[in-house]
């Protein structure tokens, strides 16, 4: 789904198959879809208890008040290991949040990864 331009409410529609008819997705890429920070409210309520979703690609979405809910979607739902938050214009405070909870849910499950490259990235000061 990839730069789909599908804005918010489509992508809830996305979500709400996700969650109901697609319990083996591992990805989901939403990168570059004209997605809002309220969307991550949607994406909290449709994710948060998927089985087997590790990784959720979100670059490139101007969503910058959705920190909180990136955060507790990370922490909620323990199986994501990688979330794209890159060019989200998150705060830095809600990136390194995300990234610690990422590692965590990483080495729970046995795996190794590498800082996220939202770090570095261009995400507001906090």
């Amino acid at each position: 789904l990839r730069n789909t331009m599908v804005g918010s409410t489509g992508a809830k529609v996305i979500l709400q198959l996700v969650k109901t008819k697609l319990p083996d997705l591992e990805k989901l890429n939403l990168s570059g879809s004209n997605l809002n920070s309220s969307f991550t409210k949607d994406l909290l309520e449709g994710t948060v208890d998927h089985p087997a979703l590790r990784e959720i690609d979100l670059s490139d979405n101007d969503i910058r008040l959705g920190g909180p809910e990136l955060v507790e979607l990370v922490k909620r739902n323990r199986m994501i290991v990688e979330l794209n938050i890159q060019r989200t214009h998150l705060r830095n405070l809600f990136v390194r949040l995300i990234e610690i909870q990422l590692r965590k849910n990483a080495e729970k499950l046995g795996i190794k990864r590498i800082a996220s490259p939202a770090l570095e990235d261009d995400a507001s000061e906090d």
